[in-house]
């Protein structure tokens, strides 16, 4: 700026809300150092919005990878099963690994910092 004062920043905002239901889920586990960790795959469908009209475009179904740590995750493990409906929030993260055919794969995945179970569950 030219009058010398500090230019404010811009904040790096990563916090996101996510409906939807569980497509599965894996067991309640631990880590190698004893933190607990709880995996399952949330199905989101929505509107696609390149059309630029909310709600006008063709159903997009989206599978989400969500991780749940420690007490949460404690917490969640008998409680959550596939068809269950849940808002999830939490944050976003960027993956990228090599299999064993040495070809990259990427991925976002969720990191829970709250679950709430909504409405009724529906077994598929």
């Amino acid at each position: 700026m030219r009058d010398g004062s500090r230019e404010l920043e811009r904040p790096e905002i990563n916090y996101v809300a996510v409906s939807g239901r569980i497509t599965r889920r894996r067991d309640l586990s631990r880590t190698s150092r004893g933190s607990y960790m709880l995996v399952f795959f949330l199905e989101n469908r929505m509107s696609d919005m390149r059309s630029g009209d909310p709600g006008t475009g063709d159903p997009v179904t989206n599978i989400l990878r969500v991780i749940c740590w420690g007490r949460r995750a404690q917490d969640l493990g008998d409680q959550l099963h596939a068809g269950q409906e849940v808002l999830v929030e939490g944050y976003l993260s960027a993956l990228a690994y090599e299999d064993r055919q040495k070809a990259m794969h990427h991925r976002m995945e969720l990191t829970a910092v709250r679950v709430q179970l909504l409405g009724e569950s529906r077994e598929d």
